[in-house]
């Protein structure tokens, strides 16, 4: 589960943010060792993927799916 987590937040931000603005939030994503500290970035996902037009519109169905596996 805490890489379906980490998936599903790399793959999110890659596509509604792109890796360019995101590269030191994905690389403390890739190496969040427990649900505690992938939690610990869940605030920086969060805001990242409300700042872009895209995720503003999909923010709480993605907020849902990755708390399920959080």
């Amino acid at each position: 589960r805490l890489q379906q987590a980490r998936n599903f937040m790399t793959n999110t931000l890659n596509a509604f943010v792109g890796a360019l603005g995101t590269s030191a939030l994905l690389n403390r994503i890739e190496a969040a060792q427990s649900h505690e500290a992938l939690r610990a970035q869940y605030d920086e996902w969060y805001h990242a993927i409300v700042m872009s037009r895209e995720g503003r519109r999909e923010a709480e169905a993605l907020r849902s799916k990755l708390l399920a596996v959080i």
